[in-house]
């Protein structure tokens, strides 16, 4: 993630507005100097890890359940690729070692923490198309409706 925020953080895009917060001095001047150290304004690079957080947490609620649906397909699979190849790895005695063995499974946990979010949601869309007695069509429709209007409003 503090690469990805690295990379934000070199080509800022978007109109800023003020937010303040306080931080521990120590903390400050330590952030100062690896910002200085990778050539980002710290400003850019708050903005960075912030993006790379919230890429990292998607806001499923704002998804179609059918949109959904193709999602958990497409995240169910990335996951079962990944666990075969660790499988496979580990029946061929093929040992990825220190480094390279966690940067895998961190990256395996994070797309299964993905596919639970997204199954998650659908869950709960699921449950309140159940309990308004409507098939998921009516919801998925009346999702889409619903979201229009909010962008509207907006």
């Amino acid at each position: 993630m503090i690469e990805k925020a690295m990379q934000y953080a070199k080509n800022p895009v978007e109109e800023k507005i003020g937010f303040s917060f306080q931080i521990p001095v120590s903390m400050k001047q330590e952030f100062e100097r690896v910002c200085k150290l990778n050539g980002v304004t710290m400003t850019n690079m708050l903005l960075g890890l912030i993006k790379a957080t919230n890429e990292e947490y998607p806001d499923y609620s704002k998804y179609d359940p059918s949109r959904l649906l193709d999602l958990q397909f497409i995240q169910r699979g990335e996951v079962e690729y990944m666990e075969k190849t660790i499988h496979t790895l580990s029946d061929n005695n093929i040992a990825l070692m220190g480094e390279q063995y966690d940067t895998f499974y961190n990256a395996y946990e994070k797309e299964k923490l993905k596919l639970k979010r997204i199954e998650d949601k659908l869950d709960e869309q699921n449950i309140l198309y159940r309990k308004y007695g409507m098939s998921e069509k009516e919801y998925s429709e009346k999702f889409e409706k619903n979201m229009k209007e909010k962008e509207k409003k907006q």
